[in-house]
């Protein structure tokens, strides 16, 4: 399923826009901004599909509101209350932009000791589906095979190789010792070729990250409202007079769709008659494409759970 959202000349808007060279500057700033946001939002949703434990937890994991991302994506609304629209559109673009760097400040804190051993193992294991030696172990440890908050016991995870006659190389085991022990019992296991695996399940910062990716889906879905109309005043003009719509399509039907809406919208192509340079017109994607409308993909393609 592809998605497109899509500009077109109307008189459905009444607001601030600002200065002419005020939103040509915006205009480039607000391409960066989207690869920035983007980069940041999979980010996140890499991290929280590694750690599902299931594909079910994963697409629970990759919700806005209690919505899938197509959902709330169809349904988008703006947040009058914390995006007020009255500002400038570059005063909008620095606030989600904030907020998006917060999340992104928070996020590497968090992620630090994830992605230190998915970084050390990549040149050795790079498949998703690697052996408990060095595979996470958020998607196989669950509450109940661990001690928790207990002032004197500790669980460790053990992982011992399996005799030749096993297919799968490592057993995972769960060993629970007083908390004063803990270093003499790695040490002994290391002399044993045994691997005491470094975790802690923490439920609550599991859900703390959930809720900084719905709040990066939804800045993102911002950006490109955003930056649609800006792009739309440039490419149409003075006073603002358009209309955005966000198109579902079916997979393969994306060339028919395009062709229609060229020909529904072919006196709006000024580019082909004066000769334009298609990298200069306000409202072409990133491969060059130009439309007499202006267009942006909407790409959801990084949230969803492929395994």
């Amino acid at each position: 399923m592809d998605y497109v959202l899509i500009s077109v000349p109307t008189k459905a808007f009444n607001r601030q826009v600002g200065t002419l060279s005020e939103l040509i500057a915006l205009s480039d700033d607000l391409a960066k901004h989207d690869q920035f946001v983007m980069s940041v939002t999979v980010k996140l949703a890499n991290i929280l599909k590694d750690l599902a434990a299931t594909p079910a937890d994963a697409e629970r994991t990759m919700q806005v509101d209690g919505r899938s991302l197509p959902e709330a994506t169809e349904h988008f609304s703006w947040d009058m209350a914390r995006y007020n629209v009255k500002q400038l559109p570059r005063e909008l673009a620095q606030q989600i932009i904030q907020d998006t760097q917060d999340v992104e400040v928070k996020l590497k804190t968090k992620s630090q000791g994830f992605n230190k051993i998915k970084g050390n193992l990549q040149a050795i294991e790079r498949k998703s589906n690697g052996s408990l030696l060095i595979k996470s172990l958020a998607n196989v440890v669950k509450p109940e095979h661990v001690v928790r908050d207990s002032e004197f016991l500790v669980t460790l995870l053990v992982v011992v190789p399996k005799l030749v006659a096993e297919d799968a190389e490592y057993g995972l085991y769960t060993v629970t010792v007083f908390r004063k022990i803990v270093e003499d019992f790695k040490q002994n296991a290391r002399e044993k070729k045994f691997v005491v695996r470094d975790f802690e399940f923490d439920a609550e910062e599991i859900a703390k990250d959930e809720h900084e990716l719905n709040e990066l889906r939804t800045n993102m879905v911002k950006q490109q409202a955003l930056r649609v109309f800006v792009e739309s005043v440039l490419r149409f003009g003075l006073p603002p007079d358009f209309t955005a719509t966000l198109l579902k399509i079916n997979n393969g039907n994306t060339r028919k769709v395009r062709q229609i809406l060229g020909e529904e919208y072919a006196a709006l192509d000024r580019a082909n008659a004066a000769g334009a340079d298609v990298v200069d017109i306000p409202g072409v994607t990133n491969q060059g494409e130009y439309y007499p409308y202006v267009s942006f993909d909407v790409e959801l393609a990084h949230f969803v759970d492929k395994r």
